[in-house]
Parts: structure tokens; C-alpha cells; sequence
């Protein structure tokens, strides 16, 4: 029991004050990957491809795919936006550097 309260508040401690995909959504971009497809075409693919359970959420034109730690923390968010030019653009924010964020994943459906 002692280990679990310690291995929560070590979590929450890593993860900082972005614990909600809004707080997430403030930190800076760690990556970006561009692509030919639709924000939502390529948001979906990623969503799909990845490992685990990865909620896909929306605004409007604007998609971002959630994943969560044991503890239901998001510790890493693509957004999926349109560009002007044509295409969309993938962003990457997460708390945890050394994690693997699903970027080879996120290349590959980006298939241009």
C-alpha cells in the first residue's frame, strides 16, 4: 500500500501541473510532423495505430489523441491541426521526454 501512495505522488511530482490535456496543451511543442492528409484522417490513423487506449478528441478541425499513464494521467498529446498551405500538422507536447511518444507511428500515418 505504501508503494502504491509513493508511486502516485512520484507520478503526479513527474508529470508537473500539466495533469489535464488543457494543462498538457499549454506546455511547449517537443516535435512536429507534417502531413499531406486531413487533421482528422490523420488523427484518426495515429489514434488507431498506437499502442494502448488513446482517446480521440475534437474542436472543430482541431484532434488530439491522449496518452495516459497508470494513473489515467495524460503525459503525452498529439494535436492534429490544418495548415493553410493544405494538409495538417501533427504536434507533440509531453511531460515525460524519455517515454516513446509514438513519433515512428505518427511518421508513418502521416504518408506523404
Amino acid at each position: 500500500m505504501r508503494n502504491e501512495v509513493l508511486l502516485t505522488v512520484l507520478s503526479f511530482a513527474l508529470t508537473g501541473c500539466a495533469t489535464s490535456s488543457a494543462g498538457l496543451y499549454r506546455t511547449s511543442v517537443e516535435t512536429t510532423v507534417s502531413s499531406s492528409k486531413t487533421s482528422q484522417k490523420f488523427a484518426t490513423c495515429v489514434a488507431e495505430t498506437l499502442q494502448g487506449n488513446n482517446p480521440l478528441r475534437n474542436e472543430g478541425d482541431h484532434y488530439w489523441v491522449l496518452r495516459m499513464n497508470g494513473y489515467g494521467v495524460p503525459i503525452i498529446r498529439w494535436d492534429f491541426m490544418p495548415k493553410l498551405s493544405g494538409g495538417s500538422i501533427a504536434e507533440l507536447r509531453t511531460t515525460l521526454n524519455f517515454l516513446s511518444a509514438g513519433t515512428t507511428k505518427v511518421q508513418a500515418c502521416a504518408g506523404n
